[in-house]
């Protein structure tokens, strides 16, 4: 519970640092789940006949966990900027929680848990969906709050 809650903690930090929205990142981050679900195994297959050797984490958690967050590093300069504080703590909170839910998986094959952090986790689990759903609808309302409407004819854009 511990290392997750470290996990989640540094995406959510580097998230506010990084001063962005949610809403692109944050569908990337989705699209990567998916990226990941589908194509884990083969990856990892191809990962392992390079020749690149791990066990501790398992490589298919790392390969999952790269999948899940690359498409979000790679949006996320497409990002709208954001200055006010609490509206960055806000996105970042959201960004740490939907990674964590996303890519829980990958990361609880990687780690052994602990009794205590395991009846805690178990309480959390039957939520995680309704947690992501909360997150993806979120990150579409940040999305739609930071649109820049397109300028009129014959009028500079404010």
């Amino acid at each position: 519970m511990i290392m997750l809650s470290i996990y989640a903690g540094l995406l959510g930090f580097l998230f506010y640092v990084m001063r962005r929205a949610v809403g692109l990142p944050a569908l990337a981050m989705v699209a990567g789940a998916l990226l990941a679900k589908l194509w884990t195994s083969d990856l990892t297959l191809v990962v392992a006949n390079t020749g690149f050797k791990l066990t501790t984490p398992p490589l298919a958690s790392l390969v999952s966990a790269i999948l899940i967050l690359l498409p979000a590093a790679i949006v996320i300069v497409r990002s709208t900027k954001l200055h006010n504080n609490l509206e960055r703590a806000y996105n970042s909170l959201i960004f740490a929680v939907l990674a964590t839910a996303l890519s829980y998986d990958a990361f609880a094959a990687a780690i052994v848990l602990d009794s205590a952090s395991e009846n805690i986790l178990s309480s959390i689990l039957p939520y995680s969906n309704l947690i992501i759903t909360v997150c993806v609808v979120l990150a579409f309302i940040n999305i739609l709050s930071h649109h820049k409407h397109a300028a009129k004819p014959g009028r500079p854009r404010k």
